[in-house]
């Protein structure tokens, strides 16, 4: 049946009562009247809507506190920000004036900064760590995933070229000849590993060898379903990428 005025207010009291932090990409489009149905789907389809924008929180914290590069979430990006773009066109529609104009607009803008800084983290590091990276790439196999997109990668190359070219032309050129290479080796910033970083585990998942601190060598250290952990980010690197530890 056709989605009446009563049915949108029904629909945002349920909204309401589950509290704003549900109001999701889905929940939206059916209240500013994208969609023409209500079905037995929704429920299905606001789960996997849920789950995207939790999925995509999890990223953006795992991202901004991973020593290291992590894999690229590209397409749960590029949905989120079809979804949003579709938004802002439905929003359009809207009266500023309108109670609903607000909450549909702070939810947007809050799905599209965390889209933007997630992508940011990713550039700053893909800056800070270039060499290493990019020699990393070339060391990949054709079956390895990449951690970098194809717009990371050319990024990368880009600047990685720039700077090679910048430094020739403001003083490589006017030293002598046999110092004028650059070995990118000597000055490569690698990821820092061992550092320490606080966890939750989302799922029960195999323990894990930590260095005790003393000369007797590891200790096991058992990950249970929501246990909180202080550890090496070298012990649980693979569960990270893996989505079974959630850094915090």
């Amino acid at each position: 049946m056709q989605i009446e005025v009563d049915d949108k207010l029904r629909l945002f009291s349920i909204c309401l009562s589950k509290g704003f932090h549900y109001w999701n990409l889905t929940q939206l489009s059916d209240f500013l009247g994208t969609a023409d149905t209500i079905s037995e789907t929704e429920d299905a389809e606001f789960l996997s809507a849920s789950e995207a924008v939790k999925k995509l929180e999890e990223s953006w914290l795992n991202e901004m506190l991973a020593p290291e590069l992590l894999s690229p979430q590209t397409e749960l990006v590029d949905c989120l920000l079809e979804q949003t773009k579709n938004m802002e066109e439905n929003l359009m529609a809207i009266s500023k004036s309108d109670f609903r104009f607000a909450l549909h607009r702070m939810e947007v803008e809050r799905i599209r900064y965390i889209v933007t800084s997630y992508l940011r983290i990713r550039l700053e590091k893909i800056e800070k760590f270039l060499c290493y990276l990019l020699n990393n790439e070339n060391k990949r196999q054709r079956n390895e995933p990449s951690l970098l997109t194809e717009d990371e990668l050319k990024f990368a190359q880009e600047l990685s070229s720039n700077t090679e070219s910048h430094l020739k032309t403001l003083g490589l050129r006017h030293m002598p000849t046999n110092m004028r290479d650059i070995n990118t080796q000597k000055f490569m910033i690698a990821p820092n590993r061992d550092s320490y970083v606080f966890a939750r585990v989302k799922d029960d998942a195999p323990s894990v060898l930590v260095s005790d601190g003393t000369s007797e060598g590891e200790m096991e250290v058992e990950l249970l379903k929501n246990s909180q952990h202080l550890l090496p980010y070298r012990s649980i690197a693979s569960l990270v990428q893996n989505n079974v530890v959630n850094l915090m």
